[in-house]
């Protein structure tokens, strides 16, 4: 984190899925950086992509 904070780059931390969930309710972001496998478990990882992946699955496909 302090690399980023360096760089001046604006950043949210979630600490877990639910957090991160939230974020993504209440702001848009340009970048999403996460691990698949959190506190040890794959499966939380996995959730949150899921949930991504319902949340935006009516998002147009990004434009080169």
């Amino acid at each position: 984190m302090d690399v980023y904070r360096r760089l001046d780059v604006k950043f949210d931390l979630a600490l877990d899925t639910q957090q991160a969930l939230d974020h993504l309710g209440e702001k848009t972001y340009d970048l999403i950086i996460s691990e698949i496998i959190l506190m040890g478990r794959e499966s939380e990882g996995v959730k949150k992509i899921d949930e991504m992946k319902r949340k935006f699955a009516d998002l147009p496909p990004l434009q080169k």
